[in-house]
């Protein structure tokens, strides 16, 4: 059976599967549904079309599915969806998805949201990401999984931002991110490759050189004849290295644009990463 305090008011509409933990002074509204062993934290407000998943740890006074900040809003039913095993510290807010956008928005599986962190309407958050404190994405924002986000760090609307992709504290970003480099400053350069973060991953030391070369390429050299070398270069044996250019085929022609590098005679992408 579930354990809902009872201070907290809870929609008879809700559905609250068992072994639920709900704290004092929550309040869960009609469309909620909460799937088993979830941990709902005291004076937490979750609303609207909200669809969280089992074992997520949701903590003291969170906002889940509330309105949009966007005033084209006009109460249109749309989603939020938590994946499994999400943990959302003290005071972080998630707000619905938007008609004219996505329709929800989305924190998949495993991701770590520290407090203070401000997730927008139509964001979508891919895995085992990791949000720090005070962080907030605007709108539309894309995480690929493994995204490492520090501390007070902003992303505009429609940013899109690789997998593996470090981005250092009390920095921000208009531009899209591409995978597996580490950036920093405000607006964002790409510093090197996350180095720490792809060996954690499980990259050969093969791969991550080969993720240096394309980097150094698109540094040096015309962007199309950079790509289609990187094309050459891409092997079964080394297939993300077509994230890379992947991501630069989509976002060449968006809106946003890509962030550059820091400085384009950077010999070793490698070297000195202190991520």
């Amino acid at each position: 059976m579930s354990k809902i305090h009872n201070t907290s008011i809870i929609s008879s509409k809700a559905n609250i599967a068992d072994n639920v933990e709900i704290g004092p002074y929550c309040i869960i509204g009609d469309q909620v549904e909460i799937a088993s062993n979830t941990v709902i934290g005291s004076h937490s407000v979750i609303e609207g079309n909200t669809k969280i998943g089992s074992d997520c740890k949701i903590y003291s006074h969170v906002s889940i599915g509330g309105e949009p900040q966007d005033l084209s809003y006009k109460s249109e039913n749309t989603e939020t969806i938590i994946g499994n095993k999400v943990t959302l510290r003290e005071f972080v807010t998630v707000h619905r998805g938007t008609a004219k956008g996505r329709g929800k928005t989305e924190i998949l599986d495993n991701c770590f949201l520290m407090n203070y962190v401000h997730i927008g309407h139509d964001c979508r958050i891919g895995e085992n990401c990791i949000i720090a404190n005070g962080s907030s994405l605007a709108g539309h924002v894309i995480l690929s999984n493994n995204v490492n986000i520090s501390a007070l760090y902003l992303a505009h609307q429609f940013v899109e931002i690789g997998e593996l992709v470090m981005a250092s504290g009390m920095s921000g970003t208009r531009k899209s991110i591409p995978p597996y480099v580490l950036v920093e400053g405000r607006p964002s350069r790409i510093m090197k490759i996350n180095t720490i973060g792809l060996q954690r991953a499980g990259f050969s030391k093969d791969l991550i050189r080969l993720i240096s070369q394309a980097y150094k390429l698109i540094q040096k050299k015309e962007i199309k004849v950079a790509l289609a070398e990187i094309k050459e270069m891409t092997t079964p044996e080394f297939q993300q290295l077509k994230n890379i250019t992947d991501f630069y085929d989509r976002m060449l022609n968006s809106s946003r644009g890509i962030v550059s590098f820091l400085a384009l005679d950077n010999e070793d992408m490698v070297s000195n990463n202190n991520n």
